[in-house]
């Protein structure tokens, strides 16, 4: 399953600094669409993150070492799911070659 890490919050809270935005729940939710965070979650982490004392004054690395350094916010971010996405991908070939889509990679003997 793919959850939230410390790396991905700590450049959301990041650049909700650079914005010179508080670190709330709805600015959370904002920052992590794509991930399933409901109301009382985004209202917990809220809470845990601000009693971290995470300032606009420090790094990115400087955010995610002191996220990691919290057990109840490492819990937290290893319980939120990744909502499921789905990428359709129409296509129409007509004549010689290859239609690709997404990532490939060629090895030539």
């Amino acid at each position: 399953m793919d959850f939230v890490t410390t790396t991905i919050l700590s450049g959301c809270i990041y650049d909700l600094f650079k914005k010179s935005l508080e670190i709330g729940k709805e600015k959370l939710k904002q920052s992590l669409k794509e991930y399933v965070l409901t109301d009382e979650i985004a209202t917990q982490l809220s809470n845990e993150l601000n009693k971290l004392d995470l300032n606009s004054d420090m790094s990115e690395l400087a955010i995610d070492k002191k996220l990691k350094s919290s057990q109840d916010i490492i819990n937290m971010l290893s319980s939120i799911p990744r909502q499921n996405v789905t990428h359709t991908v129409n296509q129409a070939h007509y004549g010689i070659g290859n239609n690709i889509n997404g990532d490939i990679n060629i090895s030539h003997g």
